[in-house]
């Protein structure tokens, strides 16, 4: 099972050859989507032995729990203190996330929206949480930016259900799992295009929209783009269930038996003396 797509770090030719001899020692994988993949098979794992379907969520669980928290609204909204329509971010707070630069953003986005800007909900906690309120002061959005710290699990879709559209800003993601939760939430998405999740889970126009998360007038654009009206919001949800619904546990628990019916079908003790070399090597001392 893989995670990673080639873009993901930056990528040695010493480490990618230790890696070719360790992944031909693999009869087939499963892997996230269409970037994870390709990396994959670059390795040596030929195209009909990679499955698809990895990076999976409940997807039935957020569906009906955001649309129960859509039938009472009103009264989540006033337990939740989120009266104003508001912008959904989940995330840890460390540098990949790119937090800093996506507020850098929105601050250009209310300069440009005034009194009728979305509100932007960013849950989560981590070391750069002083840094991240400093720098809302700073960009004079107390009165837009709300961070109401960790949410557990089972508070997420309370979340989900009251926002407009969710965004992921992050510099480095290798999937992105809460846009899994967002989509089958029924939610609009702005992703990253440096997550992992954004080739496969992002239909440009139809459910959301990508950008570069380094150009912090590209992020801005994207934000004014999706509140100004002439997106159908409810449309782009409904096509992000849609996509979502490919996604799903179901999905990965079948194409994990495939690969699992396909490694069973095709192991061959493969007499690899360089990769048995390469793991013993690994895992010295230990």
């Amino acid at each position: 099972m893989s995670d990673s797509a080639e873009h993901d770090f930056p990528r040695h030719f010493w480490k990618e050859w230790i890696k070719k001899q360790l992944v031909a020692c693999f009869s087939a994988a499963l892997v996230g989507g269409q970037p994870q993949r390709d990396y994959v098979w670059r390795l040596g794992i030929s195209a009909d032995r990679i499955f698809t379907g990895y990076d999976a969520v409940d997807n039935d669980y957020f569906a009906s729990r955001a649309d129960e928290v859509r039938q009472k609204k009103n009264k989540t909204r006033q337990q939740l203190g989120l009266q104003k329509p508001f912008i959904l971010t989940i995330a840890r707070f460390i540098a990949e996330k790119n937090l800093s630069g996506a507020m850098q953003a929105y601050a250009q986005y209310v300069q440009c929206r005034g009194s009728s800007a979305w509100n932007w909900v960013i849950c989560g906690d981590g070391p750069l949480k002083d840094e991240l309120v400093d720098l809302r002061q700073k960009l004079s959005l107390n009165s837009h930016v709300n961070f109401p710290g960790f949410v557990q699990y089972e508070n997420l879709p309370l979340y989900y259900g009251l926002a407009q559209v969710f965004w992921l800003p992050s510099v480095k993601d290798t999937w992105g799992l809460v846009v899994n939760e967002a989509m089958a939430c029924g939610l609009p998405v702005l992703v990253s295009r440096s997550c992992g999740c954004c080739e496969d889970l992002v239909h440009e126009e139809e459910n959301g929209f990508s950008f570069d998360p380094r150009d912090i007038d590209g992020m801005g654009a994207k934000l004014l783009k999706i509140s100004d009206g002439d997106c159908d919001l409810v449309h782009m949800g409904r096509k992000s269930r849609s996509i979502i619904s490919h996604w799903g546990c179901d999905t990965f628990a079948q194409n994990l038996w495939k690969a699992a019916e396909v490694a069973y079908r095709t192991a061959v003790l493969r007499n690899n003396l360089t990769a048995s070399a390469i793991l013993k090597g690994l895992t010295f001392g230990r």
